[in-house]
């Protein structure tokens, strides 16, 4: 359930909810997996929607915790260019042991002299079409902006 609208009762067994407010979780998926869809998974999903990226665009994902791993598989899934930046090492490595279908296109430590050079290269001198800061790192969301 996305969120109790109006109503009381979210710690009961049973509850009535509107049924745009639910989603079918497949058999295949477990309660595990599916939990951190709802809070974090919606949080980068409408971000990443409301950018009104076309397939094949690129975007940055900065910051490669809980929330940047969830951006990462979503945008690789609808098709966008992905470059996963980092400052931190562990943030880095879990990027690039993602599975190959879902591994971003390219990882980029800020802060680096090489990282702007690899996002030109990656992105035919384009650049981003945008960035969705997934930390509160001040530096990172600073080098997000610019």
């Amino acid at each position: 359930m996305a969120g109790i609208q109006g109503a009381d009762g979210g710690f009961a067994q049973y509850m009535v909810a509107p049924e745009d407010t639910l989603a079918i979780i497949p058999d295949t998926v477990s309660f595990e997996q599916a939990a951190p869809l709802m809070c974090a998974g919606v949080t980068v999903w409408n971000t990443i929607k409301q950018m009104g990226l076309k397939k094949g665009g690129s975007i940055g994902i900065v910051g490669i915790g809980g929330l940047g791993l969830l951006a990462i598989q979503f945008a690789k899934a609808v098709g966008y260019q992905v470059v996963a930046v980092d400052n931190r090492d562990i943030g880095l490595r879990l990027a690039s042991e993602m599975p190959f279908h879902l591994k971003p296109d390219a990882i980029v430590k800020f802060g680096d002299e090489e990282a702007a050079k690899q996002i030109s290269d990656l992105t035919r001198d384009i650049g981003l079409y945008g960035a969705v800061v997934c930390t509160d790192d001040v530096e990172a969301s600073d080098w997000a902006l610019h």
